[in-house]
């Protein structure tokens, strides 16, 4: 042969290699399928069922498996304990001619792997772990595989998503395996989803004796902490934020330590806008037992002095039916930066609220029996805006079965009963002595009728607030009052209530037995507020001697107001209501004592009050003169800028020139003190009986007053027996003047003055 031949047969040679080499992947292996199938059986302990099977000889020798099916033990159920799309399979090269084809690398793409715990406790995995069996594996990667959790007959909600493992066993004996491990916790009942990366790596060896123990690190990405909520719980909280964490493990399977730290930021309820506070740090160290599906976790630190706050929480069958508990214990927490964590998830505390004082207690939470616990607030203090602080001796609080029961002594004793369910509020306040400015900034939060108004005094008694829901609450209660201090709109001085008994139902007031003063006027009296009713304020007030200037300087905010620049100049325009006076609405009653009106002194007085905005009406007017008597109504009309006054008033009774005068008379007049007479119109008529002027006469007769003038009409007299007509007028030097005749012409003229008139 020559070596051209040769040369020519080593191309072809090479040709039909390199030819086989590329078509070794559309070449059938299916002759080499036995001899997979029993060597992953042999290395998973497991039944296998394969697919097409293929041969690369370019990157290998390799097989690739489709459709795989990896049966678990009848024992764990019917169900295959894992699903590849796509096997991977490097064999041991001397293993391809021997008997028995061995593996030294499996890849599995895009499997379903299901991990199965019987009622007994045995995992489907444990053959794999136990003893030697991690270590006698070969190479495994996974790759965008799902891992379910089945207990029994029952798969779990939880499954780990886009799951990348790399099982890499020891290179001999005695020497460590490692893993690597990512994915993403999900569940079944939410969207296709990963709930927040989770990335692990770890090493393990195995001993002589057959245990396994292991090291490993685990790192929680930063995640949205609603997305671990919701995989612990299967639906949304409402509280947003972000979550992180190292974590370093060590020991056995049964008996894992675990030390970490969790990093919690931006805490917030979900409609709140993002804080910009620093991350909160948790250091912690926990015990888990993952075939037993039981971990217990305990916050810690390693400064000197104990934490303020610990948190402990224990769970089992987590993976299964999950049950769970979580406790904090506080050891002189300071209260003062809960309240912005609170507002940040959405408790609603006003932003003039600051709380003072160290938390003292545990609470605790379970998946079956709620909250429970109690705590304690030491040296505590609540300010409102900036009134003072108000400190409280002793406060206790309790949690249990969804309710907050809160008792707080200061000043006053503070009782409290919260569910959480219904959001219902039952709280009272009772008290043998409290100052009334200090209640109303504590209870600033809900506005306690009366008490908002008050502006000084003492009160003593028990008031209850009672709320369902978000309904508006209603306060209810008894208490007595001293030298409380009230400025109602319209009056020029405070009212002090010296004392009184209050009853309150929702927005219903009653005040009996008030004993009052308002400058030098004193009186008594009972109140009621009707919120119901057209007229919903109710009084009865009784006062003693009063003048009646001191009336009008008390009221002289409701009598007259000040009319602006072209009203006053041109006498356009008016000054326009207060809103107080234009809504007000009141009724009752009025009984002065006496009251002195100018030179005149009036005594048992008594009226109706009808009050309506602007106009104020006394009606059954009823008043004695000395030895007279007077009845009438009088309406004052206060909308223009100083008060109109209309009387109807009947006098009967008075004692003149030794007999008897009785008139009923219309008054009309505007404005205050003595400019009233310059504004004064009055007419009516008059009688007198049995008068002494020298003679005996009784005379009738009108009148038209038009101040300091009035004109006498219509006058009939009776003197020694005869009638006389006439009329007359009074001038405005108070000097009268009365012309009388009778039927014979005989003329009778009455002159001098009111006080001293003289029949001529």
């Amino acid at each position: 042969m020559t070596a051209k031949v040769k040369q020519r047969m080593a191309i072809a040679g090479a040709i039909l290699t390199v030819s086989a080499l590329a078509a070794a992947p559309y070449v059938n292996a299916d002759g080499f399928s036995n001899r997979i199938r029993a060597s992953v059986e042999a290395s998973l302990h497991r039944k296998v069922e394969l697919g097409e099977v293929r041969l690369h000889l370019l990157t290998g020798p390799a097989f690739t498996v489709k459709d795989v099916r990896i049966y678990d033990d009848p024992a764990f159920g019917i169900e295959p304990v894992a699903y590849v799309t796509t096997l991977y399979a490097r064999p041991r090269l001397l293993s391809l001619w021997s008997g028995r084809l061995e593996f030294r690398a499996l890849k599995l793409d895009d499997p379903s792997v299901n991990l199965v715990r019987t009622e007994a406790g045995r995992w489907n995995f444990e053959p794999l772990v136990a003893g030697t069996g991690l270590s006698t594996l070969p190479k495994i990667e996974v790759s965008g595989g799902r891992i379910n959790f089945k207990f029994g007959e029952t798969k779990s909600l939880f499954y780990l998503t886009n799951a990348d493992l790399e099982i890499v066993p020891p290179s001999s004996a005695g020497e460590e395996g490692r893993i690597l491990f990512a994915g993403e916790p999900s569940r079944a009942d939410r969207p296709a989803r990963g709930l927040g990366s989770l990335v692990a790596t770890g090493r393990w060896r195995s001993a002589p004796g057959g245990s396994t123990t292991a090291d490993a690190s685990l790192q929680l990405e930063k995640t949205a902490l609603g997305e671990i909520i919701t995989l612990v719980r299967g639906r949304d909280a409402g509280i947003h934020g972000l979550v992180s964490s190292r974590v370093q493990v060590a020991g056995s399977l049964d008996n894992l330590q675990l030390t970490g730290k969790l990093d919690f930021q931006d805490v917030r309820r979900w409609d709140l806008s993002p804080s910009k506070g620093p991350a909160w740090p948790l250091m912690f160290r926990a015990r888990l037992n993952l075939p037993g599906q039981n971990v217990a976790f305990e916050s810690y630190t390693t400064a000197a002095d104990p934490a303020p706050l610990t948190i402990r929480l224990h769970a089992g069958n987590f993976l299964t039916a999950p049950h769970w508990g979580v406790t904090l214990t506080a050891a002189r927490l300071p209260v003062a930066p809960l309240v912005d964590a609170f507002r940040n998830l959405g408790l609603a505390l006003p932003e003039r609220v600051k709380l003072e004082g160290n938390v003292d207690g545990a609470i605790g939470y379970s998946s079956g029996a709620g909250l429970l616990g109690g705590f304690a607030l030491r040296d505590a203090g609540v300010t409102v805006g900036d009134s003072q602080t108000m400190r409280f001796r002793d406060a206790q609080a309790r949690l249990e079965k969804g309710t907050l029961a809160v008792s707080a002594e200061s000043e006053a004793r503070l009782e409290a009963e919260y569910r959480m369910d219904t959001q219902a509020l039952d709280m009272t306040i009772s008290s043998t002595g409290m100052d009334i400015k200090a209640l109303r900034d504590q209870a600033a939060l809900a506005a306690i009728p009366l008490m908002e108004q008050v502006r000084a005094g003492n009160w003593q008694g028990k008031l209850r607030y009672q709320r369902s829901g978000e309904a508006a609450g209603n306060w209810s209660g008894r208490v007595q009052l001293r030298n409380a201090e009230i400025l109602p709109p319209g009056m020029a001085v405070p009212l002090t209530i010296e004392s009184a008994n209050a009853v309150l139902q929702g927005e219903r007031v009653t005040l009996d037995k008030m004993r009052v003063h308002a400058g030098t006027i004193e009186g008594e009296g009972d109140y009621r507020y009707e919120p119901r009713l057209a007229r919903p304020h109710h009084f009865k007030i009784r006062l003693g001697a009063a003048n009646a200037a001191e009336l009008e300087a008390l009221a002289l905010p409701t009598l007259r107001r000040e009319d602006g620049f072209l009203a006053r100049t041109l006498g356009i325009g008016r000054a326009p209501l207060p809103e107080w006076l234009a809504s007000r609405r009141m009724e009752g009653t009025i009984e002065i004592e006496s009251l002195q009106l100018g030179g005149a002194v009036f005594e048992e007085i008594g009226a109706r009050v009808l009050w309506d905005g602007p106009r104020v009406e006394f009606s059954g007017l009823e008043a004695k003169w000395g030895d007279a008597t007077l009845g009438g109504r009088v309406t004052t009309d206060l909308s223009g800028a100083d008060p109109a006054y209309q009387i109807g008033v009947r006098v009967k009774g008075v004692r003149w020139k030794s007999g008897s005068v009785e008139a009923d008379a219309m008054l009309r007049a505007k404005g205050m003190g003595v400019s009233l007479l310059s504004t004064l119109r009055a007419e009516g008529s008059f009688r007198g009986d049995e008068l002494d002027l020298d003679t005996p006469v009784s005379l009738s007769g009108c009148f038209l007053v038009e101040w300091p003038r009035a004109r006498f009409t219509e006058i009939a007299a009776d003197a020694d027996g005869e009638q006389y007509v006439g009329s007359g007028v009074l001038l405005e030097d108070g000097k009268l003047s009365i012309a009388l005749s009778n039927m014979a012409n005989k003329q009778l003229r009455l002159s001098g003055t009111l006080a001293e008139p003289r029949l001529e």
